[in-house]
């Protein structure tokens, strides 16, 4: 593989002593490295070394303890979320959802960031008679109408 020499030059993502913590327990201690741009990056190691906790960080997920995480020279942790998910996304390895979503509409939901007008991109329905609640104790299931996932539907 060859990669441009400028390329790498560039700033691309750089993570500098982040740590995370749950209570007491320290679960990632003062990462740092850099992927830089135009380069294909790893992230290895043995299952529980705090990959996935690590990723979530970096994608904004969760907070680090302490520590930076720039992307392009911007610090990421310190951006409003919406322009973090214009920059950064983030599939997590387990996901589940109850609503009967196609690629298509899981991918339509991504973009949703880059609308203009994205806040009514989800939105629940309004409650009719035919609505029954779940039996006491159980939890309620969601049912939400997602524009991205009509539109998706719509152009399929």
């Amino acid at each position: 593989m060859s990669v441009d020499a400028g390329a790498l030059d560039a700033a691309g993502l750089e993570v500098e002593g982040v740590t995370i913590r749950v209570g007491a327990t320290t679960l990632v201690d003062d990462a740092s490295f850099t992927a830089p741009a135009g380069a294909v990056t790893a992230l290895l190691g043995p299952n529980g070394a705090g990959k996935s906790t690590l990723l979530r960080v970096i994608a904004g997920v969760e907070r680090p303890a302490s520590g930076t995480v720039r992307f392009e020279g911007d610090d990421l942790l310190a951006l409003p979320r919406r322009e973090r998910a214009r920059r950064v996304a983030f599939v997590e390895q387990e996901a589940s959802t109850e609503l009967p979503l196609t690629v298509r509409a899981v991918v339509g939901l991504g973009r949703t960031p880059t609308r203009r007008r994205s806040a009514d991109a989800i939105r629940m329905p309004p409650a009719s008679s035919t609505t029954r609640s779940p039996p006491r104790g159980s939890p309620p299931s969601p049912t939400a109408s997602c524009r991205a996932c009509q539109e998706a539907s719509a152009s399929a």
